[in-house]
């Protein structure tokens, strides 16, 4: 994921134009690491050894990855929350097809 943080920059920058590159850099990392850190946390529901609360673990991840995501875009970018959300759906699609490959990727160079 680390090599991934330019990529939505650029995601970014494709849905927020008005800014710099470093501006949309700096978000990136910053959006990043709170994924990491919620990725993290969710990881030790693992320990519990229930699939009830990994399922549910997974499920809060995913809600709160978004709706931090969503949150954090409208107060650095600005715009309606409706356009908030559309583009924050957008910038997620992307990204998740742009880590799809990137994950495929790397799976394909493992195993040669």
């Amino acid at each position: 994921l680390f090599a991934l943080v330019p990529a939505l920059a650029c995601v970014l920058a494709l849905f927020y134009r008005g800014r710099t590159f470093p501006e949309h850099l700096y978000f990136a990392v910053l959006l990043q690491s709170f994924v990491f850190l919620v990725l993290a946390l969710e990881s030790m529901t693992a320990f519990v050894g229930t699939l009830v609360a990994l399922a549910v673990g997974q499920f809060v991840q995913a809600v709160v990855i978004a709706w931090y995501g969503v949150v954090a875009q409208r107060r650095v970018y600005g715009g309606s929350w409706p356009m908030a959300v559309l583009k924050g759906l957008g910038v997620g699609a992307v990204y998740f097809l742009l880590w799809s490959a990137a994950v495929l990727g790397v799976t394909v160079w493992a195993d040669a």
